[in-house]
């Protein structure tokens, strides 16, 4: 009687568990190596996208996609605020009106989207995904307005680029939340 009991119980909890794993599949992830799975969608920004995440430890250390997706948001908002600190402090150096625009107009789109997609993350996945990809537009919006005043800034350059590169991860990452 009891082994019939015990097989009865086995038998119940397999079909339970299965669907409790699956479940949490897209959370857990089948590839233990979640930098490469999402920077190999980076495509020709591969080389890139791994260097940033190997060099961020909450992303490195990062179990789940949650936990990544969570630890590049935060990375990606401080690098965002820290940036956008910098070109108010560029635009109070030259008063030139892009600079102004990129760090009063833009860079709060950057920051904004950023900080949205971090307060979304939990309850609304696929709103977190799209704030992620838009934090992109400001930096893209940046650097069209300093070309179209014709000025090069190399180091204004980087940020938007990095800026535009995180915000494709961040993307890449939140992804695997909302499938």
């Amino acid at each position: 009687m009891l082994t019939i009991c015990l097989i009865v119980i086995f038998h119940f909890s397999l079909p339970a568990n299965a669907r409790v794993h699956h479940s949490h599949r897209e959370l857990v992830g089948n590839d233990p190596d979640l930098i490469g799975q999402t920077c190999k969608n980076a495509e020709k920004n591969e080389a890139n996208c791994t260097k940033i995440l190997r060099g961020i430890p909450d992303v490195v250390r990062a179990k789940n996609y949650f936990d990544f997706s969570k630890a590049i948001l935060e990375f990606s908002l401080k690098e965002g605020t820290a940036g956008q600190n910098f070109l108010k402090e560029l635009a109070t150096k030259n008063n030139a009106s892009a600079i102004v625009d990129c760090a009063n107009v833009h860079y709060n789109e950057v920051v904004g989207s950023f900080w949205s997609a971090l307060g979304e993350l939990k309850e609304d996945p696929e709103t977190a995904n799209y704030d992620a990809k838009v934090a992109g537009d400001g930096a893209v919006n940046c650097q069209d307005v300093l070309n179209a005043a014709h000025i090069v800034n190399p180091d204004i350059n980087a940020l938007n680029y990095k800026m535009s590169l995180l915000s494709l991860i961040a993307f890449l990452a939140t992804n695997n939340l909302s499938s």
